[in-house]
């Protein structure tokens, strides 16, 4: 499941570079995107979900990197060559970085927990404040609660983790 973003995008390349009449190559268009349709569902699961997503991440710097080495990289400058070695390499490391690092959990005790809640309920009159009633604190910015690790996190639906 993958590498059928990698699948998809390679044949759509193929296709387009081809020397065939357009209308031939709308039909191919067609046919791959119901081919990678009936792929998808015959093969989907609960975590094809965030793997999809990714492996279309991997695949889109693939394609990328052979288009210049193919095409581009003859014609380009030498500041463009520079430029683009430093961007393919520095997007594999930040998207590493990005997906290793702490996603800064939230770690209270039990009486903060209980301090917290006091002071929600006794300023109940202010403004409506995020509440989370499973893990009983203040909800940060933008997040939900998380049932894979059981907190209150932003999720990244492109990478599977959390933010």
């Amino acid at each position: 499941m993958f590498f059928l973003p990698v699948c998809i995008m390679v044949a759509v390349g193929l296709i387009l570079h081809v020397i065939l009449s357009y209308m031939v190559k709308a039909l191919l268009l067609l046919l791959v995107g119901v081919f990678g349709r009936i792929v998808y569902r015959s093969l989907a699961t609960d975590r094809s979900f965030y793997i999809i997503p990714l492996g279309a991440a991997i695949a889109s710097k693939i394609v990328l990197a052979v288009t210049w080495l193919l095409y581009l990289h003859a014609f380009a400058g030498w500041y463009w060559q520079i430029s683009f070695f430093i961007f393919v390499t520095l997007a594999p490391v930040l998207f590493l970085w990005i997906v290793f690092s702490d996603p800064g959990i939230i770690t209270v005790s039990h009486k903060e927990r209980c301090e917290m809640i006091r002071d929600m309920w006794e300023k109940e009159s202010q403004q409506a404040v995020s509440f989370c009633s499973t893990c009983l604190l203040k909800r940060p910015p933008r997040s939900k609660h998380c049932s894979v690790c059981d907190r209150c996190v932003k999720r990244c639906v492109f990478f599977g983790i959390t933010l």
